[in-house]
């Protein structure tokens, strides 16, 4: 996925080591440099999203749903309730309101987070 700010970002997972990373690249047009990584949960499918205020949501290990600085990967916040591995999905409207569906909950909640 590309940011707002055109930081590429990925997702890799590994089962059951090493631990998986979230990362940020910047793209010079001929590489890519890491501008930061951040320990994740392991999911078979990328888990994150990314608003215009500069926040990049993600799952890490517990899991909880965490917000991280963009320009530094920085913890901004910590949802505390669990959310189920490889179950949950993102999205970002266009006034950056984070829609979170955790399909793997037996009431499919939907978190929104201003």
């Amino acid at each position: 996925m590309v940011g707002p700010d055109g930081t590429v970002y990925y997702h890799h997972s590994w089962t059951p080591a090493p631990p998986s990373t979230f990362y940020a690249w910047r793209e010079t047009g001929s590489e890519f440099i890491t501008r930061w990584q951040h320990p994740c949960a392991f999911a078979p499918f990328a888990l994150f999203a990314a608003n215009a205020g500069g926040l990049v949501y993600t799952v890490q290990e517990g899991p909880m749903l965490t917000a991280l600085d963009s320009s530094t990967g920085a913890i901004r916040a910590l949802e505390p309730q669990p959310l189920a591995h490889g179950q949950t999905r993102f999205a970002v409207d266009a006034d950056g309101r984070l829609f979170v569906n955790d399909t793997a909950s037996p009431t499919c909640q939907l978190h929104i987070a201003p």
